[in-house]
């Protein structure tokens, strides 16, 4: 959304959450430390009331977002001030119940000095911070995004966002996708079949997309020094723009990569370079 971009470039290095202000609590969670922050959301370590460590989304206020119109801004929070995006994420997080999609626990929303704030609370994931993988666990962390990504189009929900800073590998070798605001329902957020951008490519390739998947599942598999390219199983027929219709398509594409990747034999290669 153009609108959220732009409030991102008003209020980035601006906005200050009262989470860092020696507030050490917030609900029923202790904080910790900050994990990282975005455009729209500061990412917190924290604890619930059973020490369990979690993750704590606190999502931008509408006070953040100064330098966007009011017109805009009546269409990017509700009547009490909660982000659509917010209200979104947590409904998603009901929807999507995956080993390899984040788990969301809950949502809540506080008011200070007459300002709402709302917080998603999720699972915390661990990351595993090695540069290197093994074949076998390489491999492994691709097949869990693939699975991830078949279970959400089998629900009718399309990523639109595969890029490494939504991908997170635990300390137990599991690939998750952490971002649930890039998931859409795909029969809302596809173009016309023919519609075209500004220098006459089609607007929303299904080509592109696919592409843009198996280069995704690629990148993982660099890690274990695996190296696969999935270009040869995207058919003919896709040079148009994805639409509902084509959710068949997309998931034979990614079954057709999960048997691939569970066909691997790394114990007879090993020993066949031996």
């Amino acid at each position: 959304m153009e609108e959220i971009q732009a409030a991102s470039e008003v209020c980035e290095g601006v906005y200050v959450s009262p989470l860092e202000e020696e507030i050490k609590k917030v609900g029923d969670y202790t904080l910790d430390r900050e994990l990282g922050r975005g455009e729209k959301a500061i990412v917190f370590l924290a604890r619930d009331s059973h020490g369990r460590e979690v993750a704590i989304k606190e999502y931008k206020p509408y006070s953040a977002f100064k330098g966007i119109p009011e017109e805009y801004l009546k269409h990017m929070f509700d009547a009490q001030g909660v982000p659509i995006w917010a209200q979104r994420e947590w409904e998603l997080g009901q929807q999507l119940k995956h080993p390899n999609i984040v788990e969301i626990y809950d949502f809540f929303t506080e008011t200070e000095d007459a300002q709402a704030y709302s917080y998603l609370v999720m699972e915390y994931v661990k990351e595993d911070a090695s540069e290197k993988l093994s074949e076998i666990a390489a491999t492994q962390a691709a097949l869990g995004l693939v699975e991830g990504l078949i279970y959400s189009f089998e629900k009718g929900l399309i990523h639109r966002d595969l890029y490494s800073s939504n991908m997170i590998l635990d300390i137990s070798g599991i690939l998750k996708l952490i971002d649930l605001d890039s998931f859409e329902p795909i029969e809302t957020s596809c173009y016309p079949n023919d519609e075209v951008d500004e220098d006459g490519e089609l607007a929303d390739s299904l080509d592109a997309y696919l592409r843009g998947l198996g280069s995704s599942i690629s990148s993982i598999l660099c890690f274990g020094n695996v190296e696969m390219n999935f270009s040869s199983f995207i058919p003919l027929e896709c040079q148009h723009n994805l639409g509902q219709k084509d959710l068949p398509l997309i998931l034979d594409f990614l079954n057709a990569i999960k048997e691939e990747l569970s066909s691997l034999d790394f114990h007879n290669r090993s020993h066949n370079k031996a």
